[in-house]
């Protein structure tokens, strides 16, 4: 599943670059469970891309939550 977690517009010029930067705070990785709010540790993939579909991927680990 995935899920829009932060948006950021930014207009380049053709050929240009910039630098943008994200912070994943604890809630965005938090889900309902039986008993709540939970984070569970595993793998984690994002993306990002200019719309739903493709774009840079990479992937972390939550080694406990």
């Amino acid at each position: 599943m995935r899920e829009l977690k932060g948006f950021q517009r930014v207009t380049l010029a053709p050929g240009g670059t910039q630098r943008v930067r994200f912070t994943l705070k604890r809630q965005d990785l938090q889900f309902w469970g039986g008993h709540g709010w939970t984070v569970e540790p595993g793998s984690f993939d994002l993306w990002i891309a200019t719309s739903s579909v493709g774009g840079l991927h990479g992937s972390f680990d939550l080694a406990r939550a």
